[in-house]
C-alpha cells in the first residue's frame, strides 16, 4: 500500500540509510545535514512509501504566517517553500513504481501549496552520484516528470579520478598558478585543518561575519556553523581549511563530502582583497581530495554566460581551476 510520510514521523536510522543506499542520494538528503539548515525553515521533507519499503523522499523547508480571520480566530494560509536537495529514489524502481511516486508526489505538493497559499517554489538539485556526467541516464532534466520547469544552471565539477597533483596544478589557470606558487613559497602562509573545537568555531564565525557585512548579506546563525563544526567535522562530512599568515588566521573555506564526492560549500576571510588567498585554499582542497581517493569536487555554479558584474568574477574564479562545466539540475514548480 502506497502512503506519504512526513520526515518526523520516520526513523532517521531508515530514512538515512535509504539516502545511502540510493545513487541518488547525497548529504544534502540526509537527517545531518536537514539538521543544520534548521534556519531555512520548518523542515517539511516526506518520502513516499510502499508499506515499509521507501520508495522516494523529497527535501523540502517551509516558511509560514498566520493570517487572522473573523472572531480571533488565526489560521496558517501564507508561506513558502525551497528545496535543498530535491528528490533521492530507490534505484532501479520499474516503470509502474516511478509513475506512481511522482504521482504521490505532484498530489502532496498540490495539497500543501494549496494549504499554504503558495503560487512556486524552487529546486535546487545540487549533486548526487546517478546525476554526475558519467553516470546520469537522463537526457532532459528529471525534476520535469515531477512537474516541475527546467532550470539548468552550469557548474564546475573538477574531475579528480585517474589524475595526480601536478595534474591538479597545470590545469588551473595561469593567473590561478601564480597566485598558489606565490604563497606556497612565501613562509609567513600555513595552511591547517580546522579543529571541531569552540576556538575554531569562534575564528571561522568571526571571518564569516566580517565576510557576511561586507557583501550585505544576511548572516548565518551560528547554529548552522556547531553543526558543521561538532557534528559534520566529527563525522568526516566536511574538511575545513584555515590559512594563517604570520600565525594569524585570515581565511578559511569549507568542502562536504560524501559518497567520494567533495562539493564547495562556504568561504571566510579577513579582507575584501583575497581572491589569491581564496584560490589557494580551494586548490588545497582539492588536492587533500585526491589524496582521499574522491572521484570529483564541485566548485559550484558557474554563470560563465554572464559579461560583467560580480557573478561574472565568481564564475570566472570557479572555472578557473580547471574543471568541466556541466549541468546541474535545478526546478520551479508552479502552481496550476
Amino acid at each position: 500500500m502506497y502512503q506519504v510520510l512526513d520526515y518526523n514521523s520516520i526513523d532517521k536510522f531508515l530514512w538515512d540509510k535509504f539516502i545511502s543506499d540510493s545513487s541518488y542520494g547525497w548529504l544534502h538528503h540526509t537527517s545531518d545535514f536537514m539538521k543544520m539548515n534548521q534556519h531555512l525553515g520548518e523542515n517539511k521533507s516526506f518520502a513516499i512509501m510502499n508499506g515499509n519499503e521507501i520508495l522516494a523522499i523529497y527535501v523540502l523547508y517551509g516558511n509560514f504566517r498566520c493570517k487572522k480571520k473573523l472572531f480571533g480566530l488565526v489560521e496558517k494560509r501564507r508561506g513558502s517553500l525551497f528545496s535543498i536537495g530535491g528528490f533521492c529514489i530507490k534505484d532501479d524502481l520499474s516503470k509502474k513504481q516511478f509513475k506512481k511516486v511522482t504521482s504521490l508526489f505532484k498530489e502532496t505538493i498540490d495539497n500543501m501549496v494549496s494549504k499554504y497559499g503558495i503560487k512556486s517554489f524552487n529546486t535546487m538539485m545540487l549533486y548526487a552520484p546517478a546525476l554526475l556526467p558519467k553516470k546520469t541516464n537522463w537526457l532532459v532534466n528529471p525534476l520535469i516528470f515531477w512537474g516541475q520547469e527546467n532550470i539548468d544552471v552550469p557548474y564546475s565539477l573538477v574531475d579528480l579520478e585517474n589524475t595526480n597533483e601536478d595534474d591538479i596544478y597545470k590545469n588551473c589557470s595561469e593567473t590561478t598558478r601564480q597566485e598558489i606558487k606565490k604563497i606556497s613559497n612565501d613562509e609567513n602562509y600555513n595552511i591547517r585543518v580546522a579543529n571541531p573545537s569552540e576556538e575554531d568555531l569562534c575564528i571561522y564565525y568571526n571571518l564569516h561575519k566580517k565576510t557576511y557585512k561586507r557583501t550585505n548579506a544576511e548572516v548565518f546563525p551560528l547554529s548552522y556553523f556547531q553543526e558543521l563544526f561538532f557534528n559534520l567535522l566529527k563525522k568526516d562530512y566536511c574538511r575545513i581549511l584555515f590559512l594563517e599568515y604570520k600565525n594569524k588566521v585570515i581565511a578559511s573555506n569549507i568542502f562536504v563530502k560524501y559518497k567520494g564526492l567533495e562539493f564547495y560549500l562556504a568561504n571566510a576571510s579577513e579582507d575584501e582583497k583575497s581572491n589569491g588567498v581564496n584560490k589557494f585554499l580551494v586548490y588545497k582542497q582539492l588536492t587533500m581530495a585526491l589524496k582521499e581517493n574522491a572521484k570529483s569536487s564541485c566548485i559550484g555554479g558557474s554563470r560563465i554566460y554572464l559579461r560583467s558584474g560580480k557573478l561574472k568574477g565568481l564564475a570566472e574564479f570557479k572555472t578557473s581551476f580547471g574543471g568541466s562545466i556541466y549541468t546541474n539540475y535545478d526546478g520551479k514548480y508552479i502552481l496550476k
